[in-house]
């Protein structure tokens, strides 16, 4: 869970915690914290939601993409993407045009090759 965490850019600090700002730190509270973010039972949803006029709206497929919202409910709470600050039902195409270059940048065969 923690390497998807932060493949995706999820619960990351303002300021990443180093030697020299540790004090700065553990003075607050901070975002990427293994132990709340992934407790024993850690989990992961993405909930994708239409929101078109019903039936016979005359909506396209491509009109239609565009009217999807995503929801990522982590550890049983929506929380919001980074690509989507602020906003707890993230546009599709906002996450598509986000993550695509992370899928396209992921080697199978080479991950894979045992």
């Amino acid at each position: 869970m923690n390497a998807f965490y932060a493949r995706f850019g999820l619960h990351r600090d303002d300021q990443p915690l180093l030697a020299d700002n540790y004090a700065l730190h553990a003075a607050g509270r901070r975002r990427w914290m293994t132990s709340y973010n992934t407790p024993m039972a850690a989990n992961l949803a993405f909930i994708k939601y239409s929101c078109d006029g019903g039936d016979g709206d005359g909506l396209t497929a491509v009109t239609r993409r565009q009217h999807e919202r995503v929801a990522a409910v982590i550890n049983e709470r929506v929380r919001p993407l980074p690509d989507c600050p602020g906003e707890l039902l993230c546009p599709l195409e906002r996450l598509i045009a986000a993550w695509t270059p992370l899928v396209e940048d992921c080697d199978v065969l080479r991950l894979c090759d045992g």
